[in-house]
């Protein structure tokens, strides 16, 4: 059954429908962007859900095939999500978006899964990446603060990569990016609670590697009040081949498990994010990534001499 969100009294729901074949499709577009500005609050997430078993199910709500015709938001499979309540929605109300659409994901309860993912999948050789989001605190009543990031997948669902975000204290997120394999490396950065931030994704699957941009959109990165921050990787697996899914990812810290393996708590936190967007990267954007990265790492040279 849905549960309700009362994000600051005046978070509404709206559910995209997900066609069957959705998923990691390998005949997924090769670009998707949107605002979400042309849903309509009001309406339920979701009417698809993936199964563990990599297959779809239809939870029987109305069809909303209207809410998806318009330019902005026109995908052959639409958005897909893990969690199988389908806990995510959309709100008008968040900080410099207000007015305009966000999605939202935490701040309902417990998801059907401890890790809960949600995506509109592409097919493609590398991928930029792009997005406004923020973590912020829900009106759940709950001691603890669930953990939320980024993931990217390729088209088979092998996890590539991820960015994650960790409550470090009341008003911190530590950041870390994770490999493969699930093994963090933390960032030394935070940011804050109730702020918003860009993040922006290259990948060069060619020489196994990625770089990501952090800015802040309304403050300054924690603890050092840096205005952005740049970091990377250039040791990606052999499944990085090519980029199925740039996933919002929710996390849950105390899911205090039922007898069935099913979480039962969550964090009185949340995550909202705008402007979605992943484009085929052009050569230039990648040239322009890598000076990026290497104007970086003489900047810190130089500090550490």
């Amino acid at each position: 059954m849905k549960r309700n969100l009362f994000f600051a009294g005046v978070c509404a729901l709206l559910l995209l429908q997900i066609p069957a074949q959705a998923g990691y499709a390998p005949g997924a577009p090769s670009a998707y962007s949107t605002t979400f500005d042309d849903l309509t609050a009001g309406n339920s997430l979701s009417n698809w859900v993936q199964l563990s078993n990599g297959s779809f199910t239809q939870d029987g709500g109305a069809t909303q095939t209207a809410s998806l015709s318009s330019a902005d938001l026109t995908h052959p499979y639409e958005w897909v999500t893990t969690d199988q309540y389908q806990d995510d929605g959309v709100t008008s109300a968040w900080g410099a978006y207000n007015g305009d659409k966000s999605v939202v994901m935490g701040g309902f309860g417990a998801p059907s899964a401890v890790e809960t993912e949600l995506w509109a999948p592409v097919n493609m050789a590398n991928a930029t990446f792009s997005v406004d989001f923020g973590i912020t605190a829900s009106s759940l009543s709950a001691s603890t603060q669930d953990i939320f990031g980024w993931t990217v997948r390729n088209t088979a669902g092998d996890k590539l990569f991820a960015i994650i975000f960790k409550p470090y204290d009341s008003t911190t997120y530590a950041i870390y990016k994770e490999n493969a394999a699930g093994v963090d490396v933390s960032l030394a950065y935070g940011i804050g609670i109730g702020s918003e931030y860009g993040l922006s994704i290259n990948t060069d699957l060619s020489n196994h590697s990625y770089s990501a941009t952090l800015t802040p959109l309304n403050t300054l990165l924690r603890p050092t009040g840096d205005p952005s921050l740049t970091f990377g990787s250039s040791s990606l697996d052999a499944n990085a081949t090519d980029i199925g899914a740039v996933a919002a990812t929710y996390i849950l810290s105390d899911p205090q498990l039922d007898g069935s393996g099913a979480p039962t708590n969550a964090g009185d936190n949340l995550m909202l994010f705008n402007n979605y967007a992943v484009p085929e990267p052009s050569s230039s954007a990648l040239v322009i990534g890598g000076l990026g990265l290497l104007a970086a790492f003489q900047r810190r040279r130089s500090s550490v001499r």
